[in-house]
């Protein structure tokens, strides 16, 4: 009957300990697939911006007027950036637009 009794403890001792490690499993497996779901999105975000800049490549060889749309744009951008900053926000995101068309003008010139 002693025995029974430890037999019958030490079964509920393992059986609940049971369920904490499935649950820790399922904890971990969850934890993992969030993690994989985020370097997919990475990878995803990345041959999207490839592809787009790709595709701007093909566009700008068609195009021969976007370096003076480009240069346009940057003149725009600074015009506007120095409206934001002489309202008293930051205006860098502004200016690294007007810097991207800049660049981007001149890689067409040539």
């Amino acid at each position: 009957m002693r025995l029974n009794g430890i037999l019958l403890s030490l079964l509920l001792v393992f059986s609940f300990s049971g369920t904490g490690g499935a649950a820790d499993l399922a904890k971990a497996a969850a934890e993992k697939t969030d993690e994989t779901a985020r370097t997919i999105e990475q990878a995803e975000d990345e041959n999207r911006k490839k592809t787009q800049q790709v595709n701007d490549l093909k566009l700008r060889e068609h195009e021969s007027l976007f370096p003076e749309q480009a240069k346009s744009l940057a003149k725009g951008y600074r015009e506007t950036a120095k409206m934001i900053m002489e309202q008293g926000d930051d205006p860098k995101p502004v200016l690294d637009a007007a810097a991207y068309f800049e660049k981007q003008s001149r890689r067409s010139e040539r």
